[in-house]
């Protein structure tokens, strides 16, 4: 979305705009202390690595369209006048999921799918589909929250979504689902139930 911040009629135009980009070096240093955690304690295969790595930068996908860009107003902004909070923030019907564009519903859909997906492979936790359900859901509650929490203050333009929430946890549903077809085929070749 824009990162144009509108309250009422007017649009707010913020001259800095924070990118993902600066936490991937926080990233990056997170996986290599995993990595190099699991290699003291001999726990990493080549596949793990692949599966953590793919993680990574799946997560960095996945923070870098739903939470950035930040807008960056600097103090004494024409913005600041104006109280908190007055952007249209919360949309929670149900009923407006059809009237969506095909790009919303599938982006929405496809979002978490690689999430209950890899992290299915990476740890047993995650291989009940309610475990899963829980994941994909918890996830997309959140980012929903901080999407709001940063419209409140005018960091950015989003709307927490009922529909995003509802769609994003569909298709975590998918890639669990995605996770038992593989599992099933490959279960002789990889023993995944022998992963911690």
């Amino acid at each position: 979305m824009s990162p144009i911040v509108i309250i009422g009629n007017k649009g707010y135009s913020a001259p800095y705009l924070l990118n993902a980009i600066i936490v991937a070096p926080l990233l990056f240093l997170a996986f290599v202390i995993v990595v190099w955690q699991q290699m003291r304690t001999k726990h990493l295969t080549k596949l793990r690595f692949l599966i953590e790595t793919l993680l990574l930068v799946y997560g960095y996908f996945l923070i870098s369209v739903t939470i950035f860009p930040i807008s960056i107003f600097p103090p004494g902004s024409t913005i600041y006048r104006i109280p908190f909070g007055r952007q249209v923030m919360v949309s929670v019907n149900v009923l407006t999921l059809p009237t969506l564009n095909k790009s919303q519903i599938f982006g929405n859909i496809l979002m978490l799918m690689p999430l209950s997906f890899l992290m299915a492979l990476l740890s047993g936790e995650f291989r009940t589909f309610k475990s899963s359900f829980l994941l994909v859901f918890s996830t997309s509650l959140c980012i929903e929250l901080i999407q709001l929490i940063m419209n409140f203050f005018y960091l950015g333009r989003r709307l927490f979504d009922v529909n995003d929430i509802l769609l994003n946890t569909f298709g975590g549903v998918i890639g669990f689902a995605l996770f038992l077809v593989v599992r099933y085929f490959l279960t002789k070749r990889i023993a995944l139930s022998d992963w911690k």
